[in-house]
Parts: C-alpha cells; structure tokens; sequence
C-alpha cells in the first residue's frame, strides 16, 4: 500500500470523532494531512517530533489567520496530548485550555470539540493525580454532552473517563453503572470489536472482578478475542510519512535544518525495519540526499522518487 493511502486512511482514527460537520469545517482551516501526522507521530512515542512540528504549524497558522482562529485549537489539543503521553502534566493542562478557550470561543460551550476536550482535560488531571478537579471537569463535560444532538461515541467516552475518576477515587459502585451505560453505547453505535469497547469491556471487567463478582466479569471476558500483533512494517510506513509531512511544515516556515533532520531520522526507521538493501530504503536515501541539497542551496541530485512498487515506500 503506498504511503499516503495508509495516512490518509488513518486520519479517522488519528483526528477526535467529531460529527462531520465539525470535521468538515476543521478541515477547510488547518491542513488536516499535517495534523493527522502529527497525531501519528504522539501514537509512536515521537512527542518533541510532534510538538516542535504542531508549534510551527501553529506559528504559520496564526501569522496567517490571527490568534482567535478556530483551527488553532486542534493544534493546541495535539500539543497537550504529545505532553500527556510523555507525563508532563502542567505543560499538557496549558496547551489543553488554550483549545478548550478557542473551541469556546468559537463554537460555543456545547459542542463536541469542546466537550472531547473536556474530557481530555479530565484524563490529565486524573492522571496527575488531581482527583477532584479530574471529577469536576469530566462531571461538567456529562453535563453538557447531555444537552448535545445524539453523539453517542462521545458521549460514551465521557462517561468512562468520569468512572475512571471515580475508580480512582474508590468508590467503585459508583462508577459501574457509568461503564455499563458507556459500553452499552459502544457495542451499538461501534461495534463490540472496536477499541474503545474493548477497553471499557476489560476496565468493567476489572472493576466485577475488585467487588467479587466473577459471573459478570466471566460474561464479559467472554467476548474479548485475542489480540493480534501490530503491522510493525505498516506502522514504520506512517511514521516516515509522517517525519516527511512535519519536515514540510518546518519547510514552509523557512527552516532547512530541521527536515534534514527528519529525514535521516525517517531513513533509519526505514533501515531498521526493511534493510539496507530493500526499495523503500533506497526511496528515502534519495529524499534525504535531496533534503540535505536544498539545505545547502544545490539543485536536487535526480527526479522525485516515487513509492516502491512491491510495497509501501516513503
């Protein structure tokens, strides 16, 4: 599969799932491409990657449309979940207020962009450690998602995030009838097999388990099918995609030095995975040694390589 079919067929899973119209209007004022790679980039680990990249799109962004812009939001949401996922929890609630603001702003107190960040906003202070203010927000968020047209994904999320507060305030009771309603909600409105209720499935699970109910958590166990291994090489393709995509954002804001170092870094993932000898890997030398030309100021070495045709190269 070449390279941006695969990003462009994970952006549904990369990007909040938002109605459409929501997605629609997004879409029109950020480049979503740059987005969705750098939410790929957050999923694989590569966080510093993924917020030097997200403050540059939102430098341009901004120079562009003013600091008030709806599509800065997303921008921000991405910086506070690159945070979130390295556990700097101060600096992910900053960036995480700065879309709630926008989203606010922009789209009102109830909208699904502001409550998915609502809850976002909860997941962090919960796991910092921060219990009541976790609560507050996330029992603010079942609030206004209530007030919402039918949302039911979202709504679903925000009930299991508050649970999950619940949980670690240990009032485990409390929190069943939440991941019941929330799982209830997946199985129809995504199907048993997804993720999320997969996820919901093994913390309801958990949580029969803790209060001695195995007859519960045996039905439920039921349902959950084996795992199988992740596509290291189709995981290794988005994240060289994604390196490439975010050395353009830098490109486009006039700094040569930082795609160069994408690249290379792009080349020895590809190395890593495939070989020295394999086609992507010659594809991606020939990227950086372009990169490092235009770097210099030199003319390109050849013609604009294109994907390996047995696979997926860059």
């Amino acid at each position: 599969m070449r390279l941006f079919a695969l990003l462009s067929a994970a952006v549904a899973t990369l990007l909040p799932a938002w109605a459409a119209a929501d997605q629609s209007a997004l879409r029109s004022q950020v480049r979503w491409q740059e987005l969705a790679a750098i939410d790929s980039l957050i999923t694989e680990g590569e966080c510093d990657i993924a917020v030097a990249g997200a403050r540059e799109l939102a430098r341009q962004v901004e120079a562009r449309q003013g600091p008030r812009y709806v599509g800065l939001a997303e921008i921000h949401a991405a910086i506070g979940r690159a945070f979130r996922r390295q556990s700097r929890f101060d600096d992910a609630i900053v960036a995480l207020g700065q879309a709630l603001e926008l989203w606010q702003h922009n789209l009102g107190e109830v909208s699904a962009p502001t409550l998915f960040t609502l809850r976002d906003l909860a997941a962090v202070h919960r796991e910092a450690g921060r219990l009541d203010e976790a609560r507050q927000l996330a029992e603010r968020a079942k609030d206004r998602v209530e007030r919402l047209p039918p949302h039911e994904p979202l709504e679903a999320g925000i009930l299991v995030e508050l649970a999950r507060v619940i949980i670690a305030q240990q009032k485990d009771a409390d929190a069943e009838h939440l991941l019941v309603r929330a799982l209830a909600l997946q199985d129809e409105f995504l199907g048993a097999a997804h993720a999320d209720a997969v996820e919901t499935a093994r913390l309801l699970i958990e949580l029969h388990e803790r209060r001695r109910q195995p007859d519960k958590a045996a039905r439920l166990r039921g349902r959950l099918s084996a795992e199988t291994s992740p596509d290291t090489a189709a995981r290794c393709i988005l994240v060289v995609t994604a390196l490439r995509l975010v050395a353009d954002i830098h490109r486009a804001g006039g700094d040569l030095r930082t795609p160069v170092e994408l690249v290379r870094h792009g080349l020895a993932v590809t190395e890593q995975e495939f070989g020295p000898d394999d086609p992507n890997t010659a594809v991606m030398r020939d990227v950086v040694a372009d990169t490092e030309a235009a770097a210099r100021g030199a003319p390109p070495a050849g013609p604009a390589a294109g994907p390996a045709q047995q696979g997926a190269g860059p």
